[in-house]
């Protein structure tokens, strides 16, 4: 070949075999038994590198919001449970309400019907979304 010293050439090839380097150690490429001699060789591998290193990113991504987003739906469901446990203790419910009450809140959370927390407790006991049968009951339990 023409000089696989890149000690004479111009700064912009330099600059691109450099960046070759680079990307191959990082995106763990390797060199293997093939690899790009020549500028648009280079080049070619420094955009594919790129291209790869972005999709892979983007791909991981979408895995981890959706594995983040399963444990958060599970938290926010254990706490809607915390919730139930504490109103159900301190108004000393029956356990047969109390299980009414937490098939309710689960059935409405999987619909996506109603979000529960400290703050909109209230409003949960005011909407449609618990069944008539166990606001009866809850009514029966508390008075």
């Amino acid at each position: 070949r023409d000089g696989d010293i890149l000690w004479g050439k111009e700064p912009e090839v330099q600059w691109v075999h450099a960046l070759y380097f680079i990307l191959t150690i990082f995106t763990t490429v390797g060199f293997g038994d093939m690899s790009a001699y020549t500028t648009g060789e280079t080049l070619y591998a420094d955009w594919t590198m790129i291209v790869g290193t972005v999709v892979n990113s983007i791909i991981m991504s979408e895995v981890i919001t959706t594995l983040t987003g399963v444990d958060r739906a599970q938290a926010e469901l254990n706490k809607r449970y915390g919730l139930i446990k504490e109103f159900a203790d301190h108004a000393r419910l029956s356990v047969k309400t109390t299980t009414a009450f937490e098939k309710a809140v689960q059935r409405a959370s999987h619909a996506g019907e109603v979000r529960v927390d400290a703050s909109q407790l209230k409003s949960f006991f005011a909407t449609d979304t618990l069944p008539r049968e166990l606001m009866l009951e809850l009514t029966k339990d508390v008075f």
